[in-house]
């Protein structure tokens, strides 16, 4: 998600820049919005793109209203409700800041690039509110349904007709996270979390997850691990490790947990349950023991 967003981003930006003179003087709408979908699906190969309308905002910003990008083969349909482009003054070829709302959040970005080396850069990429229940092609993607609402704050760098080769690196956030189990754990037939943070970069197709951790009204842990990226996210394969503490709350209320906690502390010699998580993002495979 994050990582086409900010694909998304970098390639309205390049339409933008380069043709932000001719607007300003009446360019031809209908042609210019032709002139920057072309330049997103040049730089997304596979991905159609639209753009419903551009305008205008006094002194210097550009607005983008109704962006969509669609690859069915990929499940990938992003809806991006507005852009916002505003160069710096200083320097408006090479520097700029953004603003987009979409799945009822928002994403703000500060820009640097340069046409000559092609070197795309996001220092500053802050996102808030973004509603992942919303997000129709995850709930394909995994084919269940997934609640929560995420915010993450990070950099990117990259190079234009490489983008999806680019670093990215950060903190995410997810509060209210609901997942739904194929198998219980625990007597859960879901994943509840309060709140769940983590530290992350991605260098290519590897993510690597570092000082993950997790609360809510059942179970507490911490987190770290790999995921290897492929163009069908569902099947991007991933390695997880961590520990898992139930709260005493919920084993007062429920006894089998109580006891099935009870026997595992002592199998591991701890008072916190190694597990290991693995297999596809579709079809994850859930172990209590150390990792292996």
């Amino acid at each position: 998600m994050f990582k086409k967003t900010a694909l998304v981003i970098v390639c309205i930006f390049y339409a933008v820049l380069l043709t932000l003179v001719l607007l300003v003087i009446r360019f031809p709408k209908d042609k210019f919005l032709l002139f920057a979908t072309g330049k997103v699906e040049q730089e997304l190969p596979g991905v159609s793109c639209t753009i419903a309308d551009v305008s205008y905002i006094y002194p210097l910003s550009l607005g983008f209203d109704a962006i969509r990008l669609a690859a069915p083969a990929e499940l990938l349909n992003v809806n991006v409700d507005n852009v916002v482009i505003t160069p710096d003054p200083k320097n408006p070829l090479k520097k700029f800041a953004t603003s987009l709302e979409l799945y009822s959040g928002r994403i703000d970005a500060d820009v640097t690039f340069d046409r000559e080396s092609g070197l795309v850069e996001l220092p500053k990429i802050v996102a808030t509110e973004i509603d992942l229940g919303t997000i129709e092609s995850l709930r394909q993607r995994l084919e269940r349904a997934i609640t929560g609402v995420a915010s993450f704050s990070g950099q990117f760098i990259g190079r234009l007709g490489e983008l999806s080769e680019g670093e990215l690196s950060g903190s995410l956030g997810i509060t209210q996270f609901q997942l739904p189990l194929r198998r219980p754990i625990l007597q859960s037939e879901s994943i509840l979390f309060d709140e769940v943070v983590a530290d992350f970069s991605k260098k290519g197709s590897s993510v690597t997850i570092n000082k993950g951790s997790a609360s809510g009204p059942a179970y507490e842990g911490e987190f770290t691990g790999q995921v290897q990226l492929v163009p069908q996210l569902q099947e991007s394969r991933f390695e997880i490790k961590g520990d898992l503490v139930p709260q005493s709350a919920y084993m007062e209320q429920n006894r089998q947990v109580a006891r099935a906690a009870s026997l595992l502390f002592k199998k591991y010699n701890t008072t916190k349950i190694p597990y290991s998580v693995s297999g596809t993002l579709k079809e994850p495979v859930f172990r209590f023991g150390e990792f292996q």
